[in-house]
């Protein structure tokens, strides 16, 4: 886990995509969902439920959020 998957993982939690992440971190949206992808695998848990247009995030992305 490092400081760009977190800061990630808040862009992408604060404006509801991937895409709009990306845009809020500088960087494309293949790069910002493998950053997500390694910290789900690191942390073992499901961050967000990918919905058509939008994410949510789980319980476990909730408590990663505080």
């Amino acid at each position: 886990m490092d400081i760009r998957q977190l800061k990630a993982f808040v862009a992408i939690a604060e404006s509801g995509t991937f895409t709009a992440g990306a845009a809020r971190v500088h960087v494309t949206q293949a790069a910002i969902s493998m950053q997500i992808r390694q910290l789900e695998t690191e942390s073992r848990a499901q961050l967000f439920i990918r919905a058509p247009r939008r994410v949510i995030l789980t319980e476990a992305g909730e408590k990663l959020l505080v």
